[in-house]
């Protein structure tokens, strides 16, 4: 089962209007995932008050502002301060009570500090981010700011740029904005069916990730950061592939998609070939707490009788009896054994296709593991194309 790890997210947004008069809607949320564990929240201002109402309703905030800003940027300054503001007392007014018996835990310490930023904090950077990216009153700003190294100091991700259009898209900038830095991270299409939705959070022991998803025409790639030694860092997995919990093998997968289902050549230029059909094969990674990173199950190789040990039953002799090629059989850490095999097609004119396909076994549970709602059979375990021992492996 596919399962999006999604944590706690202190997510504020808001729409900037025309300067002269602004209007926004801000949000506190944490984005829902498919096992309902967490709650979205949403807010807006009133709309019957009027801009003077609501300015008076916010001047003990305004008060302790930076006044030295020039007027144009006077009404970006009260709207993002607002949006802040409002997303701050909400998610505090969710904040559960600490328990004394986890006082002393390094985990519970560090997710408790990632979401503690005061309102001052949140209007600064994601002021910060909006002038440095030149917002207009058309824009969608998105941030997601706490102090997530524990060091004091308030950091984070916005996002400014458009909202969400009809394919659930939204295109724009990405900000890691400090004290000291504001940052472009990513410019480009990213998922969501809402501008909140851009940002996930989730924490793997002692570290607090942040994902966002690079939208594509047939794909989504996944780009994953944390924050350490006071900036942040691009995850070693990020950009490889659409990353998710997989609660069958207990383990973290990457859907890594390619054009290798078929290899198609012309008589005499059997090496000149084109791959084509997309495939979407999931490999497997492991949270490393040495590293602070996710590590990949590479694969070993083995041969057709460690399959068969492995198995119980030889099941490279049942693939080779439906006239398919054995390839290469590899073996990861996490039980998983992926088995390649192939079969040619040659015409009359000595052109030909190769189609390739896989097998994956789960030595833990002595079963196969079905492809997107098969069955459980080896036929049933065919994503398409073939298997390589690592996706990281040889990355630069």
């Amino acid at each position: 089962m596919k399962k999006r790890i999604i944590g706690s997210i202190l997510l504020g947004t808001i729409v900037l209007s025309a300067c002269s008069s602004p209007s926004m809607t801000d949000s506190s949320t944490s984005k829902p995932t498919e096992s309902g564990l967490d709650t979205a929240k949403e807010s807006t201002e009133d709309p019957g008050k009027s801009a003077e109402e609501l300015s008076t309703s916010d001047n003990s905030a305004s008060d302790d502002r930076d006044a030295s800003n020039d007027s144009s940027d006077e009404s970006l300054t009260e709207a993002t301060n607002k949006a802040s503001n409002k997303a701050s007392n909400e998610s505090s007014s969710d904040m559960p009570e600490e328990d004394s018996n986890t006082t002393d835990d390094a985990k519970e310490t560090k997710r408790a500090a990632a979401k503690e930023a005061s309102s001052r904090d949140k209007d600064r950077l994601m002021n910060k981010a909006a002038l440095e990216a030149g917002a207009s009153g058309d824009d969608a700003i998105t941030y997601l700011i706490a102090d997530y190294d524990g060091d004091g100091s308030a950091e984070g991700f916005v996002y400014v740029g458009e909202n969400a259009d009809e394919y659930s898209e939204c295109y724009g900038t990405v900000y890691y904005v400090d004290d000291d830095e504001c940052d472009v991270v990513k410019n480009g299409y990213f998922s969501g069916a809402d501008v909140r939705d851009i940002f996930e959070e989730f924490t793997v022991e002692d570290r607090v990730f942040i994902c966002l998803e690079e939208s594509y025409t047939t794909s989504v790639n996944s780009l994953i950061y944390y924050i350490e030694d006071g900036t942040y860092k691009e995850s070693c997995i990020s950009g490889l592939g659409y990353f998710y919990e997989n609660t069958d093998i207990d383990g973290y997968c990457i859907t890594y998609n390619v054009y290798d289902y078929f290899y198609d050549y012309e008589a005499g230029h059997e090496s000149e070939g084109v791959f084509t059909g997309h495939t979407y094969k999931d490999y497997y990674f492991y949270y490393d707490q040495k590293s602070g990173d996710f590590k990949e199950y590479v694969g070993t190789l083995i041969s057709e009788k460690d399959l068969a040990k492995a198995c119980g039953f030889d099941l490279a002799a049942q693939i080779k009896s439906e006239g398919y090629e054995i390839g290469d059989i590899y073996k990861r850490d996490n039980g998983i054994i992926n088995v390649n095999y192939s079969k040619t097609t040659q015409n009359d004119d000595g052109s030909g296709t190769i189609e390739y396909h896989n097998a994956t076994f789960d030595e833990n549970t002595q079963k196969f593991v079905p492809y997107e709602g098969s069955d459980e059979t080896w036929q049933g375990s065919d994503s398409g194309g073939t298997y390589e021992d690592s996706i990281t492996k040889y990355r630069k």
